[in-house]
């Protein structure tokens, strides 16, 4: 560079001070990670080729501390010539540190998300409370009809996480491209609702609860409870969707605001269907129905007002063969695992049931504490999706910072299982007079409560590495790990039958499913250089 051409090269555009600017040479490196720039002149001999020139007003640039810029590259363009082009690699101290990964962004991201994945769990054991004040039938029937419902949304639970991932990608180049994975991402969700909706009210729902190993006695409550609960799936499978691309942008705190409101008005409309007007198992699947209603309505507003939702026009629209690809990396192998976790819990009940029907109920009580406390990692899972896609995306050059964000969840996930199940084993152990008065139940509860803390412990681990593994897109081992921990279970549950240890064996298998992939977990994690 000629030293008229030096001298003509604009202020702002020259060297900077700290990163930009290294034993006096221009480096050509952007200055302040990402952050607003605050420029001063000043002046000083600048040296080239070993040749000084007289004193240059150059642009001295100190970072601010307090303020981000609304993209990073605008550092980078303060610092880059006329007729650079910009690197297709970024720098590698940009890598090693991005923009809200720190401890105070992740524990800010994951204690609303927590409630938002807490708040379903919490309303399964309020409606087993107020069920087990009746007959225990219908205890006995809530595990076959809420694990049909539950489980045709768990089963299509890969469209929102397809949808948090997605939008975490798409984001950063504007809201237009978000907005096109938006209204794809409900299209689906309310074609898959509307067509389990339809289901629901047709003899399909006896077909499900027999095949989960509903008695003739349990039928018509079991019944009941689909058909009541089936008004509303629609709904529940596009509120996932809103949730999901909020999570997207790193926003948990309004769906968790939007489930909260759901799921109060579930529980007063608990008590009044149930207790006041005597409605049992009905009552309870209608309470939770016109909840779902309102919370999807709650959603749809916040969309709108964050932007994110796209043009009503666009929303009917059939979305095109290009705008579905993109879910499609996630669907098959999402599909597959989920599906294996459904069957794998039908196989439980349906085992239980075999028992008796005290079994079958004391299998309900265990299964929805245990589920509450197993969704309590789940927002450390989702914000491994959230904060993992675009350092790992980038390959070794953001490993270190991926390594350390992984690390910080994994020390999270620790203490949560830690705590979470020690609490649900004094809950199991002391509180079963909670959910049913019956001592046959309330027995066999206990027996399974020190049980709970390993199954507990390993489910935590197991959900924050498989959130890890979704953001790196590891999704065939995942397929692997799942199929090697089904065939532990089923081998486990048909030495447990012949053996006729009870419903302690049964989940005495679970165990040894949940064991058998934390496992491979570890192995994986330590395949990609984030475990160690």
């Amino acid at each position: 560079m000629s030293l008229s051409q030096l001298i003509a090269r604009p202020a702002a555009t020259l060297t900077a001070t700290g990163s930009g600017r290294k034993g006096g040479r221009d480096t050509g490196r952007p200055c302040g990670r990402g952050r607003c720039l605050r420029h001063t002149a000043t002046s000083h001999p600048t040296v080239y080729g070993g040749w000084s020139s007289r004193p240059v007003i150059v642009a001295r640039v100190r970072p601010r501390r307090n303020a981000y810029c609304e993209r990073a590259a605008c550092c980078s363009a303060a610092t880059q010539a006329p007729g650079e082009e910009e690197s297709e690699h970024p720098p590698e101290s940009g890598a090693q540190k991005a923009p809200g990964t720190s401890a105070r962004a992740i524990v800010a991201f994951t204690l609303p998300a927590l409630g938002i994945y807490l708040t379903g769990p919490f309303l399964s054991m309020v409606d087993t409370c107020f069920v087990g004040l009746g007959p225990v039938t219908q205890l006995a029937a809530l595990m076959p009809a809420s694990l049909t419902c539950d489980g045709a949304l768990f089963l299509f639970s890969f469209l929102g996480t397809a949808t948090t991932g997605l939008v975490t990608r798409e984001v950063k180049r504007g809201k237009e491209q978000a907005q096109r994975i938006v209204a794809t991402a409900i299209f689906i969700a309310f074609c898959i609702g509307a067509t389990c909706s339809i289901l629901s009210q047709t003899v399909a729902a006896e077909w499900c609860v027999r095949a989960l190993g509903a008695s003739d006695a349990l039928v018509p409550d079991a019944v009941t409870y689909v058909r009541l609960r089936g008004i509303s799936f629609f709904g529940a499978f596009v509120n996932s969707v809103a949730n999901s691309a909020n999570l997207g942008v790193r926003d948990s705190l309004t769906p968790f605001k939007v489930t909260a409101l759901g799921g109060l008005l579930n529980a007063v409309l608990d008590y009044i269907f149930v207790i006041q007007l005597g409605m049992g198992i009905g009552g309870a699947a209608l309470a939770t129905s016109i909840a779902v209603i309102l919370s999807l309505a709650l959603s749809v507003r916040a969309l709108h007002r964050k932007e994110l939702l796209p043009p009503f026009k666009s929303l009917i629209r059939v979305p095109t063969v290009d705008q579905v690809l993109p879910f499609t990396s996630y669907f098959g192998p999402l599909f597959f695992i989920i599906l294996n976790r459904a069957f794998s819990f039908g196989l439980l009940t349906n085992f239980a049931a075999a028992l008796s029907v005290e079994a079958l109920a004391a299998h309900q009580v265990i299964f929805s504490v245990f589920v509450f406390f197993a969704l309590i990692c789940e927002p450390v899972s989702a914000a491994a999706q959230a904060y993992l896609p675009n350092l790992l995306d980038q390959g070794k050059a953001a490993i270190v910072e991926a390594r350390r964000v992984f690390h910080k969840l994994l020390l999270a996930t620790t203490c949560i299982a830690a705590s979470s199940g020690l609490i649900e084993y004094l809950l199991l152990m002391f509180g079963t007079s909670l959910f049913t008065s019956d001592a046959t139940v309330m027995a066999q509860v206990r027996q399974i409560a020190p049980l709970m803390l390993v199954i507990q412990a390993s489910v935590s681990l197991n959900i924050v590495s498989e959130g890890t593994l979704i953001a790196g897109k590891n999704l065939r081992l995942l397929v692997y790990m799942t199929l090697i921990s089904m065939l532990c279970l089923v081998l486990s549950l048909t030495t447990c039958t012949y053996s006729g240890i009870g419903l302690i064996g049964i989940w005495l298998s679970y165990g040894a499913r949940m064991v058998s992939f934390l496992i491979g977990a570890c192995y994986a994690l330590v395949r990609r250089g984030l475990l160690l």
